[in-house]
């Protein structure tokens, strides 16, 4: 991007960032002598935060033992670094529920919670990174998006939400005709400016691409980048009306380059959307039923074979019955 409109995008007042209590504890989460102590004394002068993170804690997918009754214990059973991730990521979905020009913040929100869940799972079976971070890197991946609709409310130039109507590659090139600068940019360099690990914005930069994966690790810039690829796959599929079938493919095939054989993935798949809606309920973001993905391909199948000529898109919502849900409901 060019430095003049880089500039103007991070001078912005509306740009997303951090601020009040989560400033403070990335302030403090850059030194080397704060304890998780200090972290958890900072968090708990923000009632409403604190409670989002032990909704979090105390989730059946992160917990399903024993409860958590403290911002101390939940520091202390994620990390520093985690609830210092959490925690930003958590404000900024509260703070941006509305006012972003043209981009539809529900569907916005609703499918980055699919990514951070999706994200989530992957880095449990795969990664070398926490899975309370990967949440975060998913759950953030796309904050450039929200912070060009907000910087430029009236000119930023939407994208299909049929993902196969209009490639990752070419909306940036559209965004960069008509903004001079990208959403993938801007978010890798919010990433590090707010201190967040390297993997992260890596990740982020490959996402046009095809990232590589190593065989069943996810480790590494490469594998990363291709978890968080099959992160954002997942969730366009949880969100979108339509989906086709070359897409679905295609998925497979990215889940097997990170060595998850179909079946297994199958079964991910049904975890994830579980997990998308139970974060749903928690942080009030809109999810739905899903169809499982076998279902999805027999669909698929049924319709090339000619039930619906000349069309192999699914719908994923009228025919799989499962309506848009608002919160607190699956």
């Amino acid at each position: 991007m060019t430095q003049p409109v880089y500039t103007q995008v991070k001078n912005h007042p509306n740009l997303p960032s951090p601020r009040g209590v989560v400033l403070e504890v990335l302030r403090l989460a850059q030194s080397d002598e704060t304890g998780l102590n200090e972290i958890a004394r900072v968090i708990e002068t923000d009632p409403a935060l604190a409670g989002r993170l032990l909704k979090v804690v105390n989730s059946a997918a992160l917990n399903p033992g024993h409860s958590i009754a403290s911002i101390r214990q939940a520091a202390a059973m994620l990390g520093l670094r985690a609830v210092t991730h959490l925690a930003l990521a958590f404000t900024l979905l509260e703070d941006y529920r509305k006012g972003a020009g043209p981009l539809d913040l529900s569907t916005y929100w609703s499918s980055s919670l699919g990514r951070a869940a999706a994200m989530r799972r992957l880095a449990m079976r795969l990664a070398d990174c926490g899975p309370e971070e990967a949440f975060t890197c998913g759950l953030l991946s796309g904050i450039g998006w929200l912070g060009l609709a907000c910087v430029f409310p009236e000119r930023y130039p939407l994208r299909d939400v049929a993902p196969e109507n209009e490639t990752l590659a070419t909306h940036l090139e559209r965004e960069r005709r008509v903004l001079g600068i990208d959403h993938v940019t801007l978010t890798a360099d919010l990433m590090d400016d707010w201190r967040l690990p390297a993997t992260f914005a890596s990740a982020v930069r490959l996402l046009p691409g095809e990232p590589a994966g190593d065989g069943g690790k996810g480790s590494g810039a490469a594998g990363y980048g291709l978890m968080l690829r099959v992160a954002s796959d997942v969730a366009d599929i949880l969100v979108s009306k339509t989906v086709a079938q070359q897409f679905l493919t295609t998925l497979m095939h990215r889940a097997q380059a990170l060595g998850i054989e179909p079946l297994d993935f199958i079964e991910m798949f049904d975890q994830i959307g579980e997990d998308w809606r139970t974060a749903g309920r928690i942080f009030a973001v809109q999810t739905r039923n899903t169809m499982s993905l076998p279902e999805l391909y027999a669909l698929a199948q049924r319709r090339q074979q000619g039930l619906v000529e000349g069309n192999s898109r699914i719908s994923t919502e009228s025919e799989a019955g499962g309506q848009l849900a608002g919160a607190g409901r699956r």
